[in-house]
């Protein structure tokens, strides 16, 4: 039944719907959004391990790696959620911050920290900024957990 799914049949079209959305709250946030952050993940790394067939969420593995790079929730209400696994130690609040007032720091995790953002409009997108923080973090865990194949 699965594989019926409309995530399974085409996962990169259903994340990009309006449909999936808690009942009676729909999407809150710009849904160009996401169309903006896969565009820098593709300049950034052509050959990511793109995986669309989740229901609420895309998770994207850089090329060379065995570690994930990105969890992006996709049917949260109100923003689109960005979760960037981060070499531990890599980043601190103040980093974040330069890129979203709604960013958080997970740092409680035994081998790697999480770097949480929310993005609710285009026009507060900070895509250069964010562009050179995703580099940053590739880089470290292409540092730390690349297979050494590139």
């Amino acid at each position: 039944i699965e594989s019926l799914m409309p995530w399974a049949k085409n996962g990169e079209q259903w994340h990009q719907s309006n449909k999936g959305f808690p009942p009676g709250q729909g999407c809150q946030w710009e849904q160009g959004l996401l169309k903006q952050l896969l565009t820098i993940v593709g300049k950034l790394d052509s050959d990511a391990e793109i995986n669309f067939n989740l229901r609420d969420a895309i998770h994207i593995k850089p090329s060379n790696c065995k570690a994930f790079w990105l969890r992006i929730k996709t049917k949260q209400a109100k923003a689109l959620e960005v979760i960037t696994y981060c070499v531990k130690g890599q980043f601190n609040v103040t980093r974040l911050e330069s890129i979203s007032s709604e960013a958080e720091l997970i740092t409680t995790k035994p081998k790697i920290d999480e770097a949480i953002f929310e993005f609710q409009k285009t026009a507060d997108f900070p895509a250069v900024e964010l562009t050179r923080f995703l580099k940053e973090v590739r880089d470290g865990l292409l540092k730390h957990y690349g297979t050494g194949a590139a």
